[in-house]
């Protein structure tokens, strides 16, 4: 039986340019593709912390992120966030809304996906962020 390569669903897929996709994610993919042939890229710029306060990560650019990381004793402080000074070695987005959805981002676990008032738990929106696009074809 054949399997969408995106989503992983079995019903109405069809092959469209070397991969295998059902009708709901065709559109999605189609645009993915003109987004990767673009020569523009984005970057996650984290430039302090909202309240003002002091973090070693202020003033950084994203290189990885996982809201789903605890720490080896079961607890949890915002995920793994690994950050560059150096803009050419941060992670590069597609797009600008990959950017922000990351930047938005919250833990899957349900331990940790709310926090105490039952608001969304997005660890990474304690920093002021600017989502930077550079060209990869300087002109």
């Amino acid at each position: 039986m054949l399997i969408c390569d995106l989503c992983r669903k079995r019903e109405g897929v069809r092959f469209v340019d070397d991969y295998w996709t059902c009708a709901n994610c065709a559109e999605d993919y189609l645009l993915k593709i003109e987004l990767e042939a673009s020569e523009t890229r984005y970057v996650l710029h984290l430039i302090g912390l909202v309240d003002g306060g002091y973090h070693a990560y202020a003033d950084s650019y994203v290189v990885s992120y996982d809201p789903d990381a605890h720490r080896a004793d079961g607890t949890y402080d915002g995920g793994h966030l690994i950050v560059t000074k150096d803009k050419s070695k941060a992670r590069m987005f597609v797009s600008w809304s990959e950017a922000f959805n990351l930047w938005r981002s919250s833990p899957s676990c349900l331990c940790h996906a709310r926090r105490q008032d039952g608001m969304s738990r997005r660890p990474l929106t304690d920093f002021s962020a600017q989502i930077v696009s550079v060209n990869l074809c300087p002109k």
